[in-house]
């Protein structure tokens, strides 16, 4: 089981809470190992906004699992394609290297092999080889309804 910790502000805990029980029952029923959370100490941090700086109220949340695996494939990113860069949101605690071709990656899906405008593609593996799906192919692929709702690869999720 794999540990990542990371402090939020207070205010956004319940959130948290909720999003990694729902995501830990969605582990379950595809199999994966428990997923847990832990909330830690409190502490007061500065932090600058658009009004200036001010102090926020940030608690430290200890969350305990493995990525998702789902039909034999693992989640190693999201990748947002972006007009002059795309932006890489990649699975905390991954024990597997994204290959760097992705990181420029056209918006190619390997399931329906073809090329388009796509706001976002998802990189998997099965430890032989990745591939990249799109996000209207996922369901498909992986036998999964919406993978935004399901998994949910960005950093603002902790």
């Amino acid at each position: 089981m794999e540990l990542e910790t990371f402090a939020i502000p207070t205010f956004r805990s319940a959130n948290i809470e909720k999003r990694i029980a729902k995501l830990a029952r969605k582990a379950a029923k595809n199999g994966n190992p428990d997923i847990r959370v832990s909330f830690g100490e409190t502490f007061i941090r500065e932090v600058d906004t658009e009004y200036g700086k001010a102090k926020v109220e940030f608690v430290t949340v200890s969350v305990t699992g493995k990525a998702p695996r789902i039909a034999g494939w693992d989640f190693l990113a999201r990748i947002e394609l972006l007009d002059d860069e795309n932006l890489v949101h990649s699975v905390p605690g991954s024990d597997i290297q994204l290959d760097q071709s992705f990181r420029h990656h056209d918006g190619y899906c390997d399931h329906c092999n073809s090329a388009r405008r796509r706001n976002d593609v998802f990189v998997l593996s099965n430890g032989s080889e990745q591939i990249a799906v799109g996000r209207t192919c996922l369901r498909e692929f992986l036998g999964i309804d919406d993978p935004k709702a399901s998994y949910h690869f960005s950093c603002s999720v902790l």
